[in-house]
């Protein structure tokens, strides 16, 4: 739940960014997990203001999550993936409302 949680976060975070005309600047025109996080929370977060200060951290707080439930011997606990589920949620309604902030 924690894996899907953080990739639901990324490709919302890749429509929105998408949306701003923001393209990745990687040689594959490709994102890459750090890139994208801090081109969605740096661009469209702090620049632009399109999206709420709340949503800032999500990506990199679901990501980490993620690692630990894919790379990690000790588990998440269904507490921890409910959360990550519950941001995931708000970071993918804030991109289908267009940020919400404008």
């Amino acid at each position: 739940m924690a894996n899907r949680a953080y990739y639901a976060c990324f490709q919302a975070a890749i429509q929105a960014l998408e949306d701003a005309g923001i393209q990745s600047r990687s040689a594959l025109a490709e994102w890459k997990h750090g890139a994208l996080q801090a081109a969605f929370a740096g661009d469209l977060i702090t620049r632009r203001k399109l999206y709420p200060s709340d949503l800032r951290g999500v990506l990199t707080r679901n990501y980490e999550l993620r690692q630990t439930a894919d790379y990690q011997r000790h588990a998440v606990t269904q507490t921890q993936a409910a959360r990550a589920v519950d941001r995931a949620e708000s970071v993918v309604a804030a991109v289908q409302q267009g940020g919400g902030k404008q």
